[in-house]
């Protein structure tokens, strides 16, 4: 079996990362060590370096998104006048390397804040450092430790998250690169057997047991069930209020489900990626088609996770809706209004949501007629299968990936912004 290709890894690797000159950031993350920054004082964190270093995360990252958008207005204006100025030519050469210097200089920052995170950890383990307010101020008025050093649990947290989340991602990244390379073979013979042959099989399984069973996990898993706005406004929450804003914990919850989203969008960016890679050839051989599979097989997991967090948020309210205090901060039941409103929007909006979930479910699982529509004055049978569904974003990949070749080879042969 020939596995000749046409590039190295490395050459492969380099490629793919000079095309993408933006943040390796992610913005909820970014947004979220931003944030950390700006809510913070003198009294927050007692490390500076690491109140900076979380500044510099959020501003290199909307650095590289302002000059990504006036790299794409000087795009846009050289296509509207259908020519290039010297100007315009050097002016997208300077955008181009500056994006990717700021994108050099992000990967030492994640790099250092695993070391802040580590750091903390010992401290925490030796009793030197405090993430409870209570608890700090214990440790001063006694006089067993020499050292006592404080720095607030939510800007710690999401630290240790945009660490582990950009870490994973990065690895993340690197296997869809290697799955694009590995699964491009020369042979495109081949590479046609092994996708009708995959395809073939999983015909054969419809309506099977195992079948019914792939198709049940691949389905309940297909899209999150927290909606990126909501996802984005618990986020928001759980890192502007501290805990003891609502001694019923919500805040920590809203953290989770916060970050449950991000890594819902991440690997959707990855399979994305994988598609889009392997729409060069538009064939999906065996190796591509198990990746691809296995990430989707990750989202069931991932809704478990989603719908555990819902499911207590649903019982916490639910508990305790008739008895929550908004004002003594003593209570058991204190809870800040505007958490405690967020609390209900969730509520009842995943009530919702899960009706219209469990109805779809269900439909998916039954048998029925095949869906029809019109196309160029006749009736074409439009298959809903997965391969073909597949396959169509394949297409569409397929252009975009020849959309990005070119452009990115027009770019660096006639001086526009790559």
């Amino acid at each position: 079996m020939n596995k000749e290709r046409d590039t190295t890894f490395r050459y492969f690797i380099f490629q793919k990362y000079k095309n993408r000159p933006s943040s390796i950031f992610w913005d909820s993350l970014a947004g979220g060590t931003f944030l950390a920054y700006l809510l913070g004082d003198e009294n927050t964190c007692f490390d500076d370096d690491f109140v900076n270093l979380n500044f510099a995360i959020g501003l290199s990252h909307f650095l590289s998104l302002g000059i990504g958008s006036i790299a794409e207005y000087s795009r846009e204006v050289a296509v509207f006048d259908n020519e290039i100025s010297v100007v315009e030519k050097y002016l997208g050469y300077a955008l181009f390397a500056l994006q990717h210097l700021i994108k050099l200089a992000q990967f030492p920052m994640v790099i250092t804040l695993g070391y802040f995170i580590f750091r903390f950890m010992k401290e925490t383990i030796e009793g030197t450092l405090f993430h409870e307010r209570d608890l700090y101020e214990t440790c001063l008025n006694g006089t067993e430790k020499d050292e006592c050093n404080y720095c607030q649990r939510s800007t710690v947290t999401m630290a240790e998250i945009t660490f582990v989340i950009q870490t994973l991602f990065g690895v993340l990244i690197l296997l869809a690169w290697f799955t694009g390379w590995y699964g491009d073979l020369s042979d495109d013979d081949m590479e046609r057997r092994q996708q009708k042959e995959w395809q073939d099989k999983e015909l054969r399984e419809k309506g099977t047991w195992k079948g019914n069973i792939k198709e049940f996990f691949l389905t309940i898993g297909m899209r999150p069930l927290f909606e990126s706005n909501i996802a984005g406004a618990m986020l928001s929450v759980s890192l502007a209020l501290p805990d003891t804003s609502c001694n019923l914990r919500l805040v920590r919850w809203f953290m989770a489900g916060g970050c449950m989203n991000i890594i819902n969008a991440m690997l959707s960016d990855v399979h994305q990626r994988i598609v889009e890679m392997a729409g060069a050839d538009g064939i999906i051989n065996h190796f591509e088609h198990n990746v691809l599979t296995s990430i989707n097989f990750c989202n069931f997991p991932l809704f478990l996770a989603e719908f555990t967090i819902i499911i207590y948020i649903s019982y916490l309210y639910l508990n305790t809706f008739e008895v929550v205090e908004f004002d003594d901060t003593s209570d058991s039941h204190y809870c800040k209004e505007e958490v405690w409103k967020l609390t209900q929007l969730i509520f009842f909006f995943y009530t919702a949501v899960f009706i219209i979930r469990i109805l779809v479910l269900l439909g998916s699982l039954m048998s029925g007629t095949s869906i029809e529509e019109e196309e160029e004055g006749g009736n074409k049978e439009a298959s809903s299968s997965r391969e073909n569904m597949i396959q169509d974003e394949v297409q569409d990949g397929d252009v975009q990936q020849e959309s990005e070749d070119n452009e990115a080879k027009g770019d660096l042969d006639d001086g526009m912004i790559v």
